[in-house]
């Protein structure tokens, strides 16, 4: 099961997200036995716009009642996610049922379009530290699975989940989807930045619209 995405004027294409809670473990194409088989690229600085930093930098609090600007879904900010080229989505988890009596799916959208109605309620757990920064090579511990590190998640009860992207393709030559592990489970194994193309004319951008194989249950 998975959230719909709204693209905005910084993120392009739709991407799917995980909106169950409890989801089993599943492992993704890794490559080779060892998780990993192929030289992993070297990558340049990113340089994020100033207006993209300040708005990251402040963002929507977590717990706040929030409305999207466009389509006017109202509900509480249970999720924030940051790329590592500067796009910043804001889960929303609405009160109340359906007709059917489960939970109204949880929406997620840009940031940017997201109005805070009122500050959070209650206080809620602060984020968990993880030395990980988007643009690390990382292994998860606990499938050998090895990638670069290209967002990150933090809910409402402080714990952090990274995008993870593998490097190379699969043997139909598509990307291998991005994996979904919580940060607790991640080694770093080498330090690097993410480069932005040449040829992008885009002061920021958003993620690929490809599948996400979670490893671990979002929070």
């Amino acid at each position: 099961m998975r959230t719909l995405v709204r693209p905005s004027n910084r993120c392009t294409g739709i991407i799917s997200f995980i909106r169950t809670m409890k989801i089993g473990l599943r492992i993704g194409e890794t490559g080779g036995p060892d998780g990993y088989s192929a030289p992993l690229p070297r990558f340049g600085i990113y340089r994020m716009a100033k207006k993209s930093m300040k708005k990251a930098a402040s963002g929507t609090k977590l717990g706040s009642l929030v409305k999207d600007s466009i389509t006017g879904f109202t509900g509480i900010a249970i999720g924030r996610t940051e790329f590592g080229f500067g796009c910043v989505h804001i889960r929303i988890q609405a009160p109340g049922l359906t007709e059917a009596g489960t939970p109204i799916p949880v929406q997620t959208f840009d940031d940017q379009r997201v109005e805070v109605l009122a500050p959070p309620s209650k206080l809620w757990a602060e984020p968990v530290e993880t030395p990980v920064k988007l643009g690390d090579v990382v292994r998860d511990s606990l499938t050998g699975v090895v990638g670069v590190a290209t967002g990150k998640t933090v809910g409402l009860d402080g714990q952090i989940n990274l995008f993870v992207e593998q490097v190379g393709l699969t043997a139909d030559g598509e990307p291998k989807s991005p994996l979904y592990i919580n940060a607790a489970s991640v080694v770093v194994v080498d330090r690097r930045e993410l480069k932005v193309s040449k040829d992008s004319v885009a002061t920021s951008g958003g993620p690929m619209p490809r599948e996400i194989v979670p490893l671990s249950a979002p929070h």
